[in-house]
């Protein structure tokens, strides 16, 4: 992850022609995108990419548990055994073995979690379904949702911008203020504008 702070260029072209007009609609596959890159922001992006191994570790478990019986009472030690055992000096490898499949398992904690939030954040939004108008300009960036969204705010209130290779998250503070897909983009030299935009307008700019 690359993370800079840039300052305003007073060089950078304000004229009209520079306008974004962008639009897209909003499924839950982009609401997915959005909040994965939000978490890669926040520092889950490492353990996300082991989710797989995440997966096997958690299969593996499952399936011990199911057919094994010593398996099974492994995962069944609690931290009072494990206290136990350092009174009486025993083994702690047996006890430890939980805590251990506790930290294999986060990857996959980590992307569960993902996708609840996504899923409840689309479900709860009143733009779901619908298409999704960005213009965007030197000054600021406005959104709009049919009747139902209409919101303005400048560059100053964007506190950072995340590209991704599935597109850009704009947040404002802490909160999610937008997402622009890829696809969003109908050429290359209207997402080179969005970013030299971002780059020189948004308090941070970052690739995750």
């Amino acid at each position: 992850m690359i993370e800079s702070e840039v300052s305003p260029d007073p060089s950078l072209p304000t004229s009209p022609h520079e306008i974004l007009r962008l639009s897209y609609r909003w499924t839950y596959q982009e609401s997915l995108r959005s909040w994965r890159a939000v978490a890669n922001a926040q520092g889950w992006g490492i353990l996300r990419r082991l989710r797989v191994p995440g997966y096997i570790v958690l299969l593996t478990v499952v399936t011990g548990y199911l057919r094994f019986d010593w398996i099974r009472r492994l995962l069944q030690a609690t931290p009072e055994s494990v206290l136990a055992s350092i009174v009486r000096h025993e083994s702690l490898l047996l006890n430890a073995v939980p805590i251990v499949l506790l930290v294999l398992l986060m990857p996959v904690i980590i992307d569960v979690m993902v996708l609840i939030n996504s899923a409840l954040f689309y479900v709860r939004s009143p733009e779901r379904g619908l298409v999704v108008q960005f213009t965007i300009g030197p000054d600021g960036l406005e959104r709009r949702c049919a009747e139902i969204v209409r919101e303005n705010f400048s560059w100053s209130a964007v506190t950072r911008v995340i590209e991704t290779t599935r597109g850009f998250a704009i947040l404002r503070g802490y909160m999610l203020g937008g997402w622009l897909p890829m696809g969003a983009f109908a050429s290359m030299p209207e997402l080179e504008c969005f970013k030299k935009l971002a780059e020189n307008r948004a308090a941070k700019y970052q690739k995750a």
